[in-house]
């Protein structure tokens, strides 16, 4: 898992709150791209220059892949994936355009922090739907897929969204209408790719119960991060 991280930028309330300067920055960052390969001639500054060149880096993106594990596409279309950027940083800084590189850069790492938060916010609300023991939470954070996998403590692997959701459906039985689970999630490690994120953590049930936990997350065509993989075990104390 070494694919360079990606972001997901229409999700979150932080996000929006970001999205004008985003725009802005992917736009550069698009006509950046679009200078490496030779495309944009015209001057920075000049909002039709910038336009065309977003234009014609969006179809050399669509040209390169299939459009999912994208940024900042404000506008409705497809931006650069993120191995074009560096296809772009690498040619700017060839050809010491240095102004580009630093642009293409500062877009790349936004990519990535805004990975690593969506991921993170993707987990909050798996473990949101554990505590309130809700079905219906806990169904829309898992995919659809038939590759979901669940691994609850001492049970066999469960595959497939049916019996997923059937695992659930047995740990939420046993718990008291309104009443919810006590359990909370620290130690949160989170990594992010190219259209994919895994976090370890330890979830910590009641007051003495302590389960090491591994999630796997996926980004879905409607563009939410969702569970492919939950896996947790019991934690022997040290010592």
């Amino acid at each position: 898992m070494a694919t360079a991280p990606v972001t997901l930028t229409r999700t979150t309330t932080a996000n929006s709150r970001a999205r004008p300067r985003a725009g802005v920055r992917a736009r550069r960052g698009r006509a950046a791209w679009a200078r490496a390969r030779g495309d944009d001639d015209d001057d920075d500054d000049d909002d039709d220059g910038d336009a065309d060149a977003s234009t014609r880096a969006n179809e050399g993106a669509r040209a390169g892949g299939s459009g999912r594990g994208m940024a900042y596409v404000d506008d409705g279309g497809v931006a650069p994936t993120l191995a074009e950027y560096e296809r772009a940083l690498a040619t700017a800084v060839r050809e010491e355009r240095y102004e580009d590189a630093a642009t293409i850069r500062d877009v790349m790492r936004s990519i990535s922090d805004d990975a690593l938060r969506a991921v993170t916010e993707a987990n909050e609300r798996f473990y949101r739907a554990f505590r309130l023991a809700n079905r219906d939470a806990m169904d829309a954070v898992w995919t659809d897929g038939s590759h979901a996998q669940c691994a609850h403590p001492g049970q066999s692997v469960a595959c497939g969204k049916r019996d997923v959701m059937a695992s659930w459906d047995i740990i939420f039985a046993g718990v008291p209408e309104s009443q919810g689970i006590d359990v909370t999630c620290v130690d949160v490690r989170a990594h992010a790719g190219e259209g994919w994120g895994v976090v370890t953590c330890v979830e910590k049930i009641g007051v003495g119960a302590r389960l090491t936990a591994v999630n796997v997350f996926e980004r879905s065509e409607d563009g939410v991060w969702r569970v492919v993989v939950h896996q947790a075990h019991a934690v022997r104390a040290i010592g």
